[in-house]
C-alpha cells in the first residue's frame, strides 16, 4: 500500500538513489546535474511538496511531486520523479495520483510543464490523468532535446 505525506528533506536520498532511469535521463537532459539535485530544488521552490511512501514500517520513500503556483489564481507548474521502487506499486499510483493531481489542480487552474520526449512512461500518464501536449520544444535544455510541453484547465 501507498500514501503521499508533505516532503522532508531526508525523502530525496533514497529515491535518487532508486531513481528510475528514464527519470534521471530527463532530469540530465533538463540541465540538471542528478536526480538529487532536482529533487532537492523541487522540494525547495514548490509551494507543497509530497512524498509517495510505502505504508508500512519501513516508510519507504518512492516519488516526490509537487506545484508551484506562477501566477496566482491562473496558473502553476506541476512535477514529479520517480523511484524503480514507485513501479511495483503501479496499479495502486494510478488509481491514487488522479486524486493527488485533483488537489494541485483545485489550487490553480491551469498546470502545466516541460516532459522528455523520450519518457514514454511519463507521457502515457499524463495522457491518462487527462492532460494535453500543447507544443514541441525541439532544443530545450542544455543538450538541445525534445520538450513536449503538457497541461491541464480545470473545468468550471
Amino acid at each position: 500500500m501507498i500514501e503521499a505525506r508533505l516532503s522532508k528533506f531526508e525523502d530525496i536520498g533514497p529515491i535518487a538513489s532508486d531513481i528510475r532511469p528514464e527519470d534521471a535521463e530527463e532530469v540530465v537532459a533538463a540541465g540538471r546535474v542528478d536526480a538529487f539535485e532536482a529533487l532537492r530544488l523541487g522540494l525547495e521552490m514548490s509551494d507543497e511538496c509530497f512524498t509517495i511512501y510505502r505504508a508500512d514500517a519501513s516508510e519507504q520513500p518512492l516519488a516526490m511531486f509537487g506545484y508551484k503556483v506562477t501566477d496566482p489564481g491562473i496558473c502553476g507548474v506541476i512535477w514529479m520523479l520517480g523511484s524503480n521502487g514507485l513501479m511495483r506499486h503501479r496499479y495502486e499510483f494510478l488509481r491514487k495520483s488522479n486524486y493527488w493531481v485533483d488537489y494541485i489542480q483545485s489550487k490553480t487552474p491551469l498546470m502545466y510543464n516541460l516532459v522528455y520526449e523520450k519518457n514514454t512512461v511519463h507521457l502515457r500518464w499524463l495522457r491518462w490523468l487527462g492532460f494535453n501536449f500543447v507544443r514541441l520544444h525541439e532544443h530545450f535544455g542544455p543538450k538541445d532535446l525534445p520538450f513536449l510541453e503538457f497541461a491541464r484547465l480545470r473545468h468550471v
